[in-house]
């Protein structure tokens, strides 16, 4: 971020930018994939606080113990969502389109997915719905 941070006052290209933007996007989504994948503490702490440690011991980390605050867990876990194709994809539309490559971008296209995939869930059991209705 800091990088991007200095081209972006230099007065870097474009390219440039996008180049340390991407670095770090690809990074969080990174995170996020870890932090999807690691098995949640079931106990008394808040699911979105604890992840069970993978040293053994059965101590719980917490995202703090991490470094890592709860937003940033829950953004790069939503950009982690978007399929590989559809993340090379987007990738490639912001930066041959001239546009500036930003996480807040890439969360909005997580959010719309998200949405999207919603919106097809309804219209499927609705569907079924109808069917069985209708029989």
């Amino acid at each position: 971020m800091a990088l991007q941070t200095y081209l972006r006052q230099s007065r870097q290209g474009l390219e440039m930018q996008n180049r340390a933007a991407e670095i770090r996007i690809r990074s969080e989504r990174r995170w996020g994939e870890i932090l999807a994948a690691i098995e949640k503490n079931p106990g008394g702490q808040s699911e979105h606080k604890s992840y069970l440690s993978q040293d053994g011991t059965g101590r719980t980390s917490k995202l703090s113990d991490l470094g890592i605050t709860r937003n940033q867990s829950s953004r790069w876990q939503l950009i982690a969502s978007i399929s590989e194709q559809e993340f090379e994809e987007r990738l490639e539309f912001v930066k041959t389109n001239g546009k500036e490559l930003t996480s807040a971008e890439m969360l909005s296209f997580a959010g719309y997915l998200q949405r999207e995939r919603e919106r097809q869930e309804r219209r499927k059991r609705s569907a079924q719905a109808g069917s069985r209705g209708g029989a």
